[in-house]
C-alpha cells in the first residue's frame, strides 16, 4: 500500500474512533500492508485497547517503540498496560520515562504516583501528585489522592485548603466535595463538614459514602431527624449497609441485641491513635489501673493463673494483671487495637476475632481468669456470651466485668452514644442462671462523660464447682 492510502486510511481510522466505531478503525489498522509508521502503530495500538485487544496493542506498541524508542505516547500506554496486567515495577519504569520525554504530562505524574504510593513511598507520591497538579490543576483526583495522603500525616488543613482550591476547577465533582466534607468531619469542622456533604449528594444521590459521611456530621450536630434521613438514603442505595442500619436502629430508639462486628472493628481502628490519650487523659478512664484491687484475694493463690482478656484493646488491662499471669491471652476484633496491644509486648498470644465466636473455640476449663473490662457495652444480649464464659472457666474461675449500668426498666438499653447499659439485676440474674456467685457488685465510676463521671458497676463473678 503506498503511502497517499496509508495516510487516507489514517486519516479514515481516525474518524472511525472519534464516532466511537473503535472496532471498524482497529481491523482497518490491522489490514493496511507495507511497513508501518511509528504513528499507524500508535494508532493501531490505541484502537486495539479501546475495543479490549490488549495482546494486540502492546504488540503494536512495542513495534512503535522499536522504531521509535522515544514516542511518547507509546511509553505511557505501554505503561498502563503493564499496569493493567500487574506488572507494576515495570508500569513504574514505564511512566517515569514518559515523564523524562514529557515533562509536565499531568496523566504520566498521577499513574506514577499512585503506584509510588502502593509502594510506601508516600513522600514520593506526593511530589509526583503535586506535579500532576501543577501541569493540570483541574485533575481532581489527583487532589482527593494528595489529600488524603496529606490527611494521613497529620497535615489535615493543608488538606483541605488543597482540595477546596482544586475544587474550584472542577465544583461538579461530587467525590471531591465528599472528601472535603470527610476531611472537615475530622477537623469537627461540622457546619462546614455538613455543606460538602449536601452538596456531594445533591450532585450524585447515589453516592453512598457521602450520604454515610452527612449522616454521621447530623449525629454529631445532634440533627437526629436529619441524620435519620441521611442513614434512610444510604440504606436505600445499599440495603446491605448494616452499620448504617444499627445507627438508624439507634435513632429510632430501636435495641438491637448486638451490633455488627464491622461497626465495632470500624470505630476501634478509627480512634486507635488516640485511644489511650482519649480515654484515660481525657475522659478519666481507670479501671485498669484499679484492676487488681478487684482480684487481690485471687492473684494472692500461689497456682499459676490462666488469664483471658476479652476486648484486649491497646493492652491496658493485660499490662496490670501481666505480673500474675502464667499464660495471658487477649482477644479483639479491632486490627488496629491488636496491633498496639502487640507493642507492648505483654501477651502470650493475640487473637482477632469477635468474643463469643471466639470463646466457641476454646477448650472446656481453660481459663481461670477472664476480664471484660467496658467491653460489654459492645454488647446488647449477653446470654450467648455467659454460656460461652461458664464452659470455659475451670471450677472456681473468676469473671471480671465491668458494664454501663441502666437506670431504667429492662434488661439493655442501647444509648445515643452507640453504647449499650445494663441492669445489674439481668447480669445477677444470668449469673445465677450460669452457676456463678457474686462475689463483688459495686458501684464505679467509668469515664467523663458530658462533664461529669459517668456511672458504671464492677462485678466479680465466680465459677461453681461443678459445671
Amino acid at each position: 500500500m503506498n503511502a497517499p492510502r496509508i495516510a487516507a486510511s489514517i486519516a479514515q481510522a481516525k474518524s472511525l474512533m472519534g464516532q466511537g466505531r473503535h472496532e471498524d478503525a482497529w481491523r482497518l489498522l490491522v489490514g493496511i500492508d507495507g511497513v508501518p509508521s511509528p504513528d499507524l502503530l500508535y494508532l493501531r495500538a490505541a484502537a486495539a485497547m479501546q475495543c479490549g485487544e490488549a495482546e494486540d496493542a502492546e504488540t503494536a506498541l512495542n513495534a512503535c517503540l522499536k522504531t521509535a524508542p522515544l514516542h511518547p505516547g507509546a511509553t505511557f500506554h505501554l505503561a498502563a498496560l503493564h499496569l493493567a496486567r500487574g506488572d507494576r515495577s515495570a508500569a513504574m519504569r514505564g511512566f517515569a520515562q514518559a515523564i523524562r520525554l514529557v515533562p509536565n504530562w499531568a496523566e504520566a505524574h498521577y499513574n506514577l504516583a499512585i503506584l509510588q504510593a502502593e509502594s510506601g513511598d508516600a513522600a514520593a507520591a506526593e511530589t509526583s501528585y503535586g506535579s500532576a497538579l501543577q501541569a493540570k490543576p483541574g485533575l481532581i483526583q489527583a487532589a482527593i489522592n494528595l489529600a488524603n495522603l496529606l490527611d494521613s500525616r497529620g497535615d489535615r488543613a493543608e488538606a483541605i485548603a488543597l482540595l477546596w482550591q482544586a475544587l474550584t476547577h472542577a465544583p461538579e465533582f461530587a467525590q471531591g466535595w465528599s472528601t472535603l466534607g470527610y476531611l472537615y468531619l475530622g477537623a469537627r469542622q461540622l457546619e462546614a463538614a455538613e455543606t460538602s456533604l449536601a452538596r456531594a449528594v445533591s450532585i450524585d444521590p447515589t453516592m453512598a459514602d457521602a450520604w454515610e459521611y452527612l449522616a454521621e456530621t447530623r449525629r454529631q450536630r445532634g440533627d437526629r431527624e436529619g441524620a435519620r434521613e441521611a442513614y434512610q438514603a444510604l440504606i436505600r442505595i445499599n440495603p446491605d449497609a448494616e452499620v448504617a442500619g444499627f445507627h438508624l436502629a439507634t435513632l429510632l430508639g430501636q435495641t438491637p441485641s448486638r451490633p455488627p462486628d464491622s461497626f465495632v472493628r470500624g470505630l476501634f481502628d478509627g480512634m486507635a491513635n488516640e485511644f489511650e490519650h482519649k480515654l484515660v487523659d481525657v475522659l478519666g478512664y481507670r479501671l485498669p489501673f484499679e484492676l487488681t484491687r478487684y482480684l487481690d484475694d485471687v492473684l494472692q493463690t500461689p497456682t499459676p493463673l490462666d488469664v483471658l482478656d476479652l476486648g484486649c484493646g491497646t493492652g491496658l488491662c493485660g499490662q496490670a494483671i501481666k505480673p500474675w499471669a502464667h499464660r495471658l491471652h487477649g482477644v479483639d476484633v479491632s486490627p488496629r487495637m491488636m496491633e498496639l496491644a502487640r507493642a507492648r509486648d505483654v501477651y502470650d498470644m493475640l487473637h482477632e476475632a469477635e468474643l463469643v465466636e471466639f470463646l466457641a473455640r476454646c477448650q472446656d476449663s481453660e481459663w481461670d481468669i477472664l476480664l471484660a473490662a467496658d467491653v460489654l457495652v459492645y454488647l446488647g444480649a449477653l446470654e450467648a456470651l455467659f454460656g460461652q464464659v461458664r464452659r470455659v472457666l475451670r471450677p472456681g474461675g473468676r469473671l471480671l466485668l465491668s458494664i454501663e449500668e441502666l437506670d431504667t426498666q429492662g434488661d439493655y438499653a442501647l444509648r445515643p452514644t452507640g453504647r449499650y447499659a445494663h441492669a445489674a439485676g439481668y447480669l445477677e440474674r444470668l449469673a445465677a442462671e450460669h452457676d456463678f456467685t457474686v462475689e463483688r457488685n459495686e458501684p464505679i465510676p467509668l469515664r467523663r462523660e458530658s462533664g461529669t463521671m459517668l456511672p458504671g458497676r464492677l462485678l466479680r463473678l465466680g465459677a461453681g464447682r461443678t459445671h
